[in-house]
């Protein structure tokens, strides 16, 4: 998958998450005209709004081996997760979207939200903190917030199975013929 493709994807998912993860449990879902991607171009929506963006992709951050007994007829299995990063950028327009980030980092450990995250295996963590924008540019005309994330998430996973082996046999000799020690093993496989 091309880096464009994933940076789509985890795109889609940050805005899923904001969408959920932004409002109190309860409230009404944020939109996608609320939650939108950065590059889009046209007319802005009306305020409060946010923009998502994945700046950088970190390539392969991490692997993991999983090992379960859920191959063929229960034989143990290996499963290897290999995973990438990227960084995203989350841009507030309005006064309200402080607020939407706020919850947005502590509904990360809510139900619903992880009912949503877990299954595309990803990990979201907050990368620093809020940073009031129109504050540090010294523009009062604009309210504008941004917060960044790293978003983990598995590129590929790769099962196969392992042989079940049943039971092994040993035969050990400690000794020679002559007295001096020695050791010879034989593995068999049992039936």
């Amino acid at each position: 998958m091309a880096v464009g493709e994933i940076s789509d994807d985890v795109v889609q998912a940050v805005r899923g998450w904001l969408k959920l993860g932004c409002v109190a449990v309860g409230e009404p879902l944020l939109t996608d005209e609320q939650i939108i991607p950065a590059d889009v171009k046209g007319v802005r929506p009306d305020r409060p709004y946010a923009t998502v963006k994945v700046t950088s992709v970190i390539e392969d951050t991490f692997d993991a081996v999983v090992y379960d007994d859920d191959g063929p007829a229960g034989a143990p299995r290996r499963t290897v997760q290999v995973g990438e990063s990227a960084l995203v950028s989350v841009q507030g327009f309005g006064s309200a979207t402080a607020d939407w980030f706020r919850r947005a980092r502590l509904g990360l450990f809510r139900e619903d939200v992880r009912t949503l995250l877990d299954p595309l295996n990803l990990t979201i963590v907050e990368r620093g903190t809020i940073s009031n924008l129109a504050r540090l540019l010294g523009t009062a005309f604009e309210d504008r917030f941004s917060v960044e994330f790293v978003v983990s998430y598995v590129l590929a996973l790769e099962p196969e199975t392992l042989l079940k082996m049943s039971a092994v046999a040993l035969d050990v000799d400690f000794t020679r013929g002559d007295g001096s020690p020695s050791v010879d093993v034989d593995v068999t496989r049992a039936p």
